[in-house]
């Protein structure tokens, strides 16, 4: 019956979808910290005069500037590719740490090594767990040598750039290590290129392509990317995730590559976020079917079509049905209800879509001054791909199973819950405090940090404003106190705090 179409939902077993214009999930405001590592070659090339500037003076300013204003999140170190040295030339220091850094590479005038310091600075990248790390040597063909990438496996990655025309071997360092290649030709380029080279070696958004045979099977392929209107070239490695800015980059592979049914895209989107992944080649299965107690009938009519070229795979197909299609991105639809799902159908994968009922669950937070309003995220468990983001006092549809929610109170709240078909559910946390500081009597600093009773940083606030907090024990810092101040929030009360016009 055409009245069932409004309570309508695809769920998908294996892998994810996701409903058009849902909300993006929230995040910290701090971005994640990360570690560059900037290793200088020493060779004969380096020394030499370049436009009006020797190459290591022009890249000594330049380097000093980039060093002094990278963000607060990033970690950040310089070797020299030389030998006998002892330690790198700029110890790895938070970024704060380095806003009067003088730079001097005069110690690059001594015997050239570079593959002790790649080595030297790999370490220390692998010893915080991820990082990028930057080489910059000279355009000599001739003097740069074959080098084994020293990164360790997992979230590194490696960039070139080349003060001058640049070599096979240095495009391949890195390909191999998920990074980009910059060739700057001319001294004028310099302080451009080495800006795009930075911001792509410290971004955090990636890009991972699969490729596989018509029989599912995994293939590495070679191909290359350009991101259109910018510097830097690529070749990028299926299977090997790339550290890479947002843009539209174009593909080009080699032929004979295997890859299969159809031909690889010759573009990629790719979004600001880790998560980005391209899949070409292989085959998959999709299974849709209906819930237990429905009927066949025209109101499950189903559209499936291809976003990447605009195909359309199945105009009008009736549920239950199954198909074997190629690994990709569809768009599935129920053109009478004005519903869409995204599926990611992977090679040798299988999506399985039961149609049926949603569900509703409404989160209810009381704070100190009345009702919150705070975004959770609903994942789904036992290995199904499903993320979706509410806010509390607003019913959000999801389809029946188990979940783990993840409420934005501070600190974090963390709770199970089960849908059923068809079922509202309504949760109530329990009531919330809040903690007022006092604003100073004189301008001055009115921010504080508030932290657990392990002394774990929590959440900041500013002194006037009211922070609502889950009620327990928790400590306040302030810049002008010497020590923590601990107090207590309880449940629907506030908590009067005056560090900051006392002086304490």
């Amino acid at each position: 019956m055409l009245r069932t179409i409004s309570f309508v939902m695809l769920f998908c077993v294996f892998w994810g979808w996701q409903p058009l214009g849902s909300h993006a999930a929230s995040t910290a405001l701090v971005r994640a910290e990360w570690n560059l590592a900037v290793v200088v070659d020493c060779a004969p090339p380096m020394q030499l005069v370049w436009g009006k500037d020797v190459r290591l003076e022009s890249l000594e300013r330049l380097l000093e500037i980039k060093l002094r204003t990278l963000p607060q999140r990033i970690s950040a170190g310089l070797w020299l590719g030389q030998k006998g040295a002892t330690g790198p030339a700029v110890k790895p220091d938070k970024a704060g740490n380095l806003r009067e850094l003088s730079l001097s590479l005069n110690g690059c005038k001594l015997d050239p090594d570079l593959s002790h310091a790649l080595s030297e600075a790999a370490k220390w990248l692998g010893k915080k767990g991820k990082g990028s790390l930057l080489l910059v040597t000279a355009g000599d063909e001739g003097s740069f040598p074959v080098l084994d990438l020293p990164l360790p496996k997992g979230d590194f990655y490696c960039h070139v750039v080349s003060l001058g025309k640049g070599s096979p071997k240095m495009r391949r360092l890195a390909g191999l290590g998920g990074g980009a290649f910059f060739e700057v030709k001319t001294p004028e380029r310099l302080r451009r290129q080495m800006q795009a080279a930075w911001l792509t070696a410290i971004t955090p958004t990636r890009l991972l392509v699969e490729a596989h045979d018509e029989a599912n099977h995994a293939i590495p392929v070679v191909f290359d990317l350009k991101r259109q209107g910018a510097y830097g070239e690529r070749q990028g490695i299926t299977g090997r995730r790339m550290q890479i800015r947002s843009g539209v980059y174009n593909l080009s592979w080699p032929s004979g590559n295997r890859i299969g049914p159809g031909e690889p895209p010759a573009k990629v989107k790719v979004v600001s976020g880790p998560n980005n992944l391209l899949r070409t080649g292989g085959k998959g299965l999709l299974e849709v079917v209906l819930q237990k107690g429905l009927e066949p009938e025209e109101a499950w009519n189903l559209r499936l079509a291809r976003p990447s070229d605009g195909s359309v795979v199945e105009k009008w197909r009736s549920a239950p049905f199954k198909k074997e299609l190629p690994a990709g991105k569809y768009l599935l639809s129920l053109p009478r209800a004005k519903m869409s799902w995204r599926l990611d159908l992977a090679a040798g994968g299988r999506i399985k879509v039961p149609v049926g009922l949603f569900c509703g669950l409404n989160v209810k937070i009381k704070g100190a001054f009345g009702d919150l309003r705070l975004a959770y995220e609903a994942r789904a468990k036992g290995g199904i791909v499903l993320r979706e983001v509410g806010h509390s006092g607003r019913t959000l549809k999801l389809p029946p199973g188990e979940y783990d929610l993840r409420i934005m109170t501070i600190p974090e709240t963390k709770i199970e819950v089960s849908l059923h078909t068809g079922e509202e559910k309504m949760l109530a946390l329990p009531v919330l405090g809040a903690l007022l500081v006092e604003k100073p009597k004189q301008k001055g600093e009115a921010g504080f940090t508030v932290l657990d009773a392990k002394g774990r940083e929590l959440a900041e606030g500013e002194a006037g404003l009211p922070l609502n907090l889950l009620p327990g024990a928790y400590s306040l810092k302030t810049k002008l106190s010497q020590e923590n101040i601990s107090f207590v929030v309880e449940s629907g009360r506030v908590t009067s705090l005056a560090p900051l016009a006392k002086g304490l």
